[in-house]
């Protein structure tokens, strides 16, 4: 997509001094997998995420840079369609960042993700986000305020964002963080993806209306572009996660993970893991069904979970110890149908323990 003389011109004005570039001082360390609901885990485990890489905007340079407590900037890029619908489903994500911060409980972020951006005013939608999520307790600096970079993962499961996409019309949409210290920043990339410009949107968030917060186009001058270090995760084609309305409860702790896209002939390959140990897969129960219900199960069972695939109308079933499922081929006639398929950790007695925090939404090819 070609800049607008007016988009050019205000790069060229866009340098200020507050705007600057800082060498990193060496590796990132892995700093945990954040949950919305349970936070950050620093215990060494990376999350299941995906398995396809939507975004790739992964290569770093040596360079991070920083606009101040609140200030927003917005990055972009298109996502492909992979699905028969124009739809688009993050359930995943991994950024690195680097902070001058030394608080003891931690910097905070609000991730924001847009469905649409315009490279130069920034979202149509702004100051409102298709999804958002806020991040507590990221490690910053080093107490004697020396610079830290880091590697956070983020597990979305339970919490995925749903998109409307358009590639066809050359949709973009946006990313952003807000980092709520004055020194922390995102690491910046070498190079600029397709579909992204070399240039991000710069919003003042406590401003006091739209037009006082944009603050313009920026850009770094050339080398390294205005990109930043990100990496959005999705599953397989025409696999969707969906949750509870309510959101997911405390014993909906469970993942699904699906192998690959659901196709005639093959057979269907789904990972049951826990929430609160991505690395490990559950004694597990996995059914599908070609309806999709929302019961509590907390008078029934007394468990904070929900079901949201039927038991007694299902298409089949496959228990497993290990936690990884593969189902017998699918047949001729369910090609073009939709499936959900839904899991529980089975206890003592076959009793369940846990259910997962999302059904998964198939559509066999």
């Amino acid at each position: 997509m070609l800049l607008s003389a007016l988009t050019l011109l205000m790069l060229q004005q866009a340098a200020p001094p507050e705007l600057e570039l800082h060498r990193v001082p060496g590796n990132a360390q892995f700093a945990g997998v954040y949950h919305p609901a349970t936070g950050l885990d620093r215990s060494g485990q990376q999350a299941r995420q995906g398995p396809e890489l939507l975004w790739n905007s992964l290569n770093q340079s040596n360079y991070y840079s920083y606009g101040g407590a609140y200030q927003e900037w917005i990055d972009e890029g298109t996502l492909p369609q992979r699905h028969a619908e124009l739809n688009e489903q993050i359930n995943g994500l991994r950024f690195t960042y680097c902070s001058l911060n030394p608080h003891p409980n931690g910097v905070s972020d609000v991730l924001r993700i847009y469905e649409e951006n315009d490279s130069c005013p920034g979202p149509p939608a702004w100051p409102t986000s298709t999804c958002a999520y806020t991040l507590q307790g990221l490690p910053g600096g080093t107490p004697n305020g020396e610079v830290q970079c880091w590697v956070v993962y983020v597990n979305l499961s339970g919490f995925e964002c749903n998109l409307e996409i358009d590639p066809a019309q050359g949709q973009m949409f946006g990313w952003s963080h807000t980092w709520r210290s004055e020194q922390t920043g995102a690491w910046v990339c070498w190079r600029v993806p397709h579909g992204s410009e070399d240039n991000f949107d710069w919003y003042d968030r406590t401003a006091t209306n739209q037009n006082a917060a944009f603050l313009g186009c920026y850009w770094f001058g050339g080398q390294p572009p205005s990109q930043f270090v990100m990496g959005f995760y999705g599953s397989p084609p025409d696999v969707f996660a969906e949750s509870a309305r309510s959101g997911p409860g405390a014993d909906d702790n469970l993942m699904l993970c699906a192998e690959d896209s659901f196709r005639v002939g093959q057979a269907p390959v789904v990972r049951v893991l826990g929430l609160d140990e991505p690395g490990l897969v559950k004694n597990s129960l996995l059914w599908a069904s070609t309806q999709r219900v929302e019961m509590d199960l907390q008078p029934a069972l007394g468990l904070d979970a929900h079901l949201l695939v039927p038991r007694w109308n299902q298409a089949w079933e496959s228990h497993s110890p290990s936690g990884l499922h593969q189902g017998t081929a699918l047949p001729a006639w369910a090609s073009g149908r939709t499936y959900y398929l839904q899991a529980a950790q089975l206890g003592p007695a076959g009793r369940p323990l846990a259910f997962s925090a999302h059904a998964l939404r198939v559509l066999v090819q």
